[in-house]
């Protein structure tokens, strides 16, 4: 059964009574921690963060000698072609714990690996400039030795 439509403002309006009460404390719900226990949590935090660091950055130089290796494909032997996939798989995975920290800016572990990208792209365009600068004295070179009258050489 329903109660009965009560209008405010007419006599007849009594406002339902608010539950009050006082909240019950108890040690689940209660979090106290004392100086050296925050102390210990945030060296602990600390340490985990600088390991992570080393890691990352391990995983990148590793990386990078990936990237410089001068290796023909057809060259590489399959426990170089392991070692390369496993080093992608550990940086994506770092990527992911990363982007999963809460105590991180959201999505830093992917921007960490695109600046590792941007670098990978600046070495690259300066391997291709020198090897096109290269190129191109070369062919000055050769076009200077075929423009020599016979009687010079």
């Amino acid at each position: 059964m329903s109660d009965p439509v009560r209008m405010p403002f007419s006599g007849e309006y009594e406002p339902k009574g608010v539950n009050k009460g006082v909240k019950i404390k108890n040690k689940q719900n209660s979090v106290t921690h004392t100086q050296a226990e925050f102390e210990q949590r945030a060296k602990e935090f600390m340490t985990d963060k600088q390991e992570r660091n080393k890691t990352v950055l391990s995983l990148a130089q590793e990386f990078m000698t990936l990237i410089r290796d001068r290796t023909l494909p057809q060259n590489k032997s399959v426990m170089a072609k392991e070692i390369e996939q496993q080093t992608l798989v550990k940086l994506a995975n770092a990527a992911l714990i990363i982007n999963q920290d809460e105590t991180e800016a959201e999505g830093m572990g992917s921007i960490a690996m695109i600046n590792l990208l941007f670098k990978v792209v600046l070495a690259q365009r300066d391997k291709l400039n020198e090897l096109e600068y290269e190129l191109a004295q070369l062919k000055k070179l050769s076009r200077a030795q075929q423009t020599v009258p016979d009687h010079v050489k």
